[in-house]
């Protein structure tokens, strides 16, 4: 499709036969808006879910209660900010929709997306670390799952910081902290090149998000196939262990996106599957 341009020089060229549209741009957030929305609404419901069993049933917190609390929290602050940057030109927008005055204007693009980036490993680390707790919490009796549940925080834990220091290092202001240096240090070749090494480290974090999460799925399928249970209580088990393959499909998803954006020099318009997928 063909759009009128402006006077002006575009953040990235446009595709063969499409042309700049400064003045009327395509909203692309849509999507993240109504999954964010319906997010925020699922995360506050099954939250107070759960603080009525522990606090009416259990009657006492243990540590995957706190660690939830926490998770929670970040969740939902994650989720806000996603909802936020999106409706805040121009990472709502294909990026050969904006004007490339923007650079001169403002950071606050390129910061945004900065500050995702490098919330987003301890956000999943949060949420892993949830969920592994909560397994540890059912399954622990089972020396296997129990290690097993162990080196997955650790191992989840080493490369969401990892991942985080390279965000920082790669993409980071250059050489001072004004608006030039932030959008200067995003152009380097180490941040936004397909094969530089901050590429490299939002494909290795996708692999390791999507493996993390198959382990959760398949790890209390032995102990849950061992329970004497009657035949409804043991499928409705399942379903509830296999609800996770949910959370495996968006984070292969993701991943997908992850690659995909690489290969991409809309870096606005190209996270917005990203941000949905999460």
């Amino acid at each position: 499709m063909i759009r009128d341009a402006s006077s002006g020089i575009p953040l990235r060229a446009p595709p063969p036969g499409v042309v700049s549209d400064f003045v009327d741009p395509v909203f692309l957030g849509l999507p993240v808006l109504v999954t964010g929305g319906i997010a925020l609404g699922l995360v506050v419901i099954f939250t107070a879910i759960r603080f009525c069993a522990t606090i009416l049933v259990h009657r006492r917190w243990k540590f995957d209660d706190y660690a939830y609390c926490f998770c929670c929290s970040a969740v939902l602050a994650m989720i806000s900010f996603v909802i936020s940057i999106t409706l805040a030109k121009p990472n709502g927008y294909h990026a050969w929709d904006i004007d490339s005055d923007v650079k001169e204007e403002s950071s606050s693009p390129v910061l945004q997306i900065l500050v995702f980036s490098m919330a987003l490993g301890p956000v999943v680390w949060l949420l892993k670390l949830t969920l592994f707790c909560s397994m540890l919490r059912e399954f622990g009796y089972v020396r296997w799952i129990k290690n097993s549940a162990y080196a997955g925080i650790v191992i989840t834990g080493l490369f969401s910081s990892i991942y985080t220091v390279v965000v920082a290092l790669a993409c980071g202001p250059r050489p001072n902290t004004d608006a030039g240096s932030y959008w200067s240090g995003f152009q380097r070749n180490q941040c936004s090149s397909p094969d530089g090494v901050n590429a490299i480290a939002s494909i290795m974090f996708g692999v390791l998000n999507f493996a993390s999460d198959a382990c959760l799925v398949a790890l209390p399928l032995s102990p849950v196939r061992s329970m004497i249970l009657p035949a409804k209580q043991k499928i409705g088990v399942y379903t509830i262990v296999l609800s996770g393959l949910m959370m495996c499909a968006c984070s292969l998803v993701g991943l997908v996106y992850r690659i995909e954006s690489q290969k991409s020099t809309d870096f606005t318009g190209s996270q917005i599957p990203i941000y949905t997928a999460l």
